[in-house]
């Protein structure tokens, strides 16, 4: 018996580049050509870099246009046709699971007996619903965990924080850690930025806590007069953290770049260290992919930052700028720890695969 797995549109249309789109493109690559799983993305419209570059889909982007990740923007032409074929998949595939990508529960009525499962990213929406944007997801989130088969979590901090709200759902939760997708490479990449810097990744407003490590980086000027902060993705600066830059005296050092894979690769292996003061993460991929890379790394000590780095990092409060400060003066100064932390990093990546992640999964979806 081949299950046929799909896996719906919504991630590839919410994001270009970003951690859920990323995921799913590599757990349905690392499936691909196993025996008794067969994935399948039926998605015809949408601007998402992972379906060309992972998976080698090149769907149109005629009719896509960014919808958010609920339900406040009208929905694009683009995604209405791919609900026609997520739906259409449902219809006319045997042994089929189910995998929706987000938690639009425009499936349910049409499952009939067809098990599904949803992956939970975070908690966020349920944990600082004050620091984001759209309520419509904690609603749908509630309805497709009750109703789903099956759920993944990406973390055990994801884990224990989903129960803390659906307590009733411990008996169908399995915990699969992503994979890194950056791997160590022995040649030199070419560096972007001359001089030593810090690296940010991501998004950077509300829990994200970027304006902590600004104030970090300032006392860091001082010693490091020569050092700059890098900032990668996360859209270019807002107004108010323009000004926020421009008031510490710090603007002409500190960089955003919308950087490519490559581009990122590149960042992460030049980088004096890079830092994650978040506040909150359901699992946080950008550790994975700086500690393959040959990134010294600074986390914050909550949430799945410790699960996810380990002993190959260190820690400390996201609410105090003094902690941050004095872990990366140590990261800096000090070129044995710096070396250290390069060597555990490249291991502690390396036991994260995508491949272990698929075949998790597999479980999962044959179990069902």
């Amino acid at each position: 018996m081949t299950v046929r797995v799909t896996y719906d549109y919504q991630a590839f249309s919410m994001q270009k580049v970003g951690g859920i789109s990323r995921y799913v493109a590599e757990v349905t690559h690392a499936l691909k050509g196993r025996s008794g799983i067969e994935p399948g993305v039926p998605v015809r419209y949408a601007d998402n870099r992972y379906l060309v570059e992972v998976l080698n889909i090149r769907p149109h982007t005629l009719f896509h246009r960014y919808r958010g990740r609920g339900c406040r923007y009208v929905m694009s032409f683009g995604d209405y046709f791919n609900k026609k074929l997520a739906l259409r998949a449902l219809e006319t595939i045997s042994e089929p699971v189910y995998h929706p990508t987000y938690y639009d529960p425009y499936l349910l009525p049409h499952l009939n007996q067809t098990p599904f499962v949803i992956t939970v990213h975070d908690m966020i929406h349920e944990l600082f619903p004050d620091e984001v944007a759209d309520p419509w997801v904690a609603l749908h989130k509630a309805v497709m965990i009750e109703q789903a088969d099956h759920i993944i979590a990406v973390s055990e901090s994801t884990k224990r924080d989903l129960l803390q709200f659906y307590p009733e759902s411990a008996g169908k939760v399995t915990v699969i850690h992503h994979g890194a997708s950056f791997m160590r490479r022995e040649n030199n990449i070419e560096p972007l930025v001359s001089g030593p810097y810090l690296l940010f990744v991501g998004s950077r407003g509300a829990y994200k806590n970027f304006k902590m490590t600004v104030e970090a980086y300032v006392q860091l000027g001082g010693e490091h007069p020569d050092l700059s902060l890098v900032c990668a993705g996360g859209g270019i600066f807002t107004q108010d953290e323009q000004y926020m830059l421009d008031a510490r005296g710090i603007s002409s050092r500190v960089y955003q770049i919308s950087a490519t894979d490559t581009q990122l690769e590149s960042l992460y292996a030049h980088a004096a260290a890079f830092v994650f003061p978040s506040h909150y993460e359901g699992f946080g991929l950008p550790i994975l992919e700086a500690m393959a890379c040959g990134a010294p790394c600074a986390l914050s000590n909550t949430s799945s930052l410790p699960e996810v780095g380990g002993d190959a990092a260190c820690y400390f409060d996201p609410c105090d700028a003094d902690a941050q400060a004095r872990i990366l003066a140590d990261i800096l100064s000090d070129n044995t720890l710096a070396s250290d932390m390069r060597h555990a990093g490249f291991k502690r990546a390396a036991s994260f695969t995508w491949e272990k992640s698929a075949r998790q999964h597999e479980e999962v979806y044959l179990a069902l």
